[in-house]
């Protein structure tokens, strides 16, 4: 129980409660890290005096980074006290979203209902974390959405990320690369630009969300837009759009990777002058092309370059299209 006007700051551990709440919060709580086992994370608030007319006891929460809460995350206004809050900005939360309404009667017993998540006794703003199911929408951020997982469970992004991967949001799909594991998926959730090449080291799912990633004009020429460097790889689902005027190829395999394109377009732009490879496999990868892929140049006034579609190098290097 972290009191009325206390601080609690939680960044780790296990807490396993055999009482009702794993958290009764009546402050100030912020939980970065640690799991939440037992009961739910209860946030409260009270409107003090005999008759319900004193000062206001009302706690504030807030969930973010890692922390696991494994039943709800709830709030409690009784004899209608200052709204408690609670805002989630990350971590995992496996229960659901409550709202609670209680009174005092004769000798102090507390009598509680459940209200309707719009309620507006307390508030429950959600702009970020992963989640066992689907979170209501009277208590997402404004500019938030979804995203379901593929194992189901449900990751809101806030409005300035860009990137989703494994339940978490990242601001940039370079962000999202540099924290890829291998069997990871990184879902794209808005159009971005790369200033810069971009080396997938592990085999991933790039779901592109029917968006466009696109490599900026003046990006550094004699290198790969995006480049595969092992493990098996899908690039699907939108458009890459390598717009340098320096040549460089927009897409490659490279070392041990096999790459699958998927219902994607790769386009090149042409350089300034020269030629340069739209997508190009060497040194032991592989690719396939698979249904809905294309390979495309794009004519620019003054530009006076050309490219080749795909272009295989090297011994042991193989390109595929599959004709279905």
């Amino acid at each position: 129980k972290n009191d009325e006007y206390g601080v609690l700051d939680i960044s780790g551990g296990k807490i396993t409660s055999t009482f009702s709440q794993s958290i009764q919060n009546w402050g100030k709580a912020t939980l970065s890290g640690g799991q939440f086992l037992g009961g739910p994370v209860a946030t409260w608030s009270q409107r003090q005096g005999s008759t319900g007319d004193g000062n206001s006891v009302t706690g504030e929460t807030i969930i973010t980074g890692d922390a696991v809460i494994y039943k709800n995350v709830e709030t409690h206004n009784i004899n209608g006290g200052d709204a408690p809050s609670v805002t989630v900005t990350g971590g995992t939360v496996k229960g659901s979203f409550a709202k609670y309404e209680a009174t005092t009667g004769e000798g102090g017993a507390l009598s509680s209902s459940q209200v309707d998540i719009n309620d507006g006794s307390s508030s429950i703003v959600v702009s970020g974390g992963n989640f066992a199911s689907p979170v209501p929408d009277a208590i997402l951020a404004k500019g938030s959405e979804l995203v379901t997982n593929d194992d189901g469970t449900v990751t809101v992004a806030g409005e300035s990320t860009v990137a989703v991967m494994d339940g978490k949001g990242y601001t940039s799909f370079t962000d999202a690369v540099a924290a890829a594991k291998s069997g990871s998926t990184i879902t794209l959730l808005k159009d971005q630009e790369l200033t810069s090449s971009v080396t997938i080291p592990v085999g991933v799912t790039v779901d592109l969300g029917r968006n466009t990633l696109s490599v900026s004009e003046n990006a550094p020429g004699n290198a790969f837009g995006i480049v595969f460097t092992s493990g098996e790889s899908v690039f699907k689902n939108g458009v890459l759009l390598d717009k340098r005027t320096a040549a460089g190829p927009a897409l490659g395999a490279v070392n041990s990777a096999s790459l699958s394109l998927q219902d994607v377009e790769v386009n090149r732009l042409i350089p300034s002058s020269g030629s340069t490879n739209i997508v190009e496999v060497q040194s032991g990868a592989s690719l396939t092309l698979d249904s809905g892929a294309k390979v495309s140049e794009v004519k620019v006034d003054g530009r006076s370059g050309f490219t080749f579609g795909v272009v295989v190098l090297g011994s042991s290097t193989e390109a595929r299209v599959d004709e279905q």
